[in-house]
């Protein structure tokens, strides 16, 4: 059985697609000796609208990354992104959970990052919505 100490390493483009910020979810804080939270950040998530996978994707940063305020829908890229799991015993087996954990979240665009932002122009056009029937009333 393998055993991926250091979470699974993904590649972006295969597992995101497009990424768009959408907020800070919540700071982690530090849990000190006695049981008891902290004043430290230790960790900072946030919500992160994912194309791939059709989902919002919430994915921890480490505290000592500055705090992203990204505008709501900025095209985003994960730096150096793993995926791990949390599994919790049940009655019948066991729930398990998937976690993202990223070094940063950059702008799409930025010095350093892969992918150009995209332009409004540049925009997929809207699906055409299919031709309905009209109903008994002729509506």
């Amino acid at each position: 059985m393998a055993r991926f100490k250091e979470g699974i390493f993904v590649d972006n483009d295969a597992t995101f697609g497009v990424m768009q910020f959408s907020s800070l979810w919540r700071e982690k804080m530090v849990t000190k000796e006695d049981g008891t939270l902290g004043d430290e950040v230790e960790e900072r998530y946030y919500d992160l609208m994912c194309e791939k996978q059709g989902c919002m994707v919430r994915v921890g940063v480490p505290a000592n990354i500055p705090l992203k305020e990204f505008p709501y829908e900025a095209d985003v890229i994960l730096v150096n992104p793993t995926l791990g799991t949390i599994a919790n015993a049940t009655f019948s087996g066991a729930d398990v959970d998937w976690f993202a954990k990223a070094d940063d979240i950059v702008l799409a665009g930025a010095a350093g990052s892969a992918r150009p932002p995209v332009k409004a122009d540049q925009a997929q056009p809207a699906a055409k919505q299919p031709d309905r029937a009209p109903g008994k009333d002729g509506h």
